[in-house]
């Protein structure tokens, strides 16, 4: 799954539950030179912005992705 600018991150861990919109991705390098996409995520709780990894995003159950309006392809 690609992740986009407008998509929604329901962040639900039983003591941690927050909503999140992706606001810019940016490519970047790993070390070792392994490239991956950096999220600009805007968090409903504070109104902060965090930068996460997609791939952290992508690999946690307690994550949903709402895709806005995009096509995922």
């Amino acid at each position: 799954m690609q992740l986009e600018v407008g998509d929604m991150i329901l962040w639900n861990k039983p003591d941690d539950k927050d909503i999140g919109w992706i606001v810019h991705t940016e490519q970047r390098s790993y070390s070792l030179g392994d490239e991956g996409v950096v999220l600009y995520i805007v968090w409903a709780s504070g109104g902060d912005t965090d930068t996460i990894w997609a791939k952290y995003i992508l690999n946690k159950e307690h994550v949903t992705i709402i895709k806005g309006g995009q096509d995922d392809r």
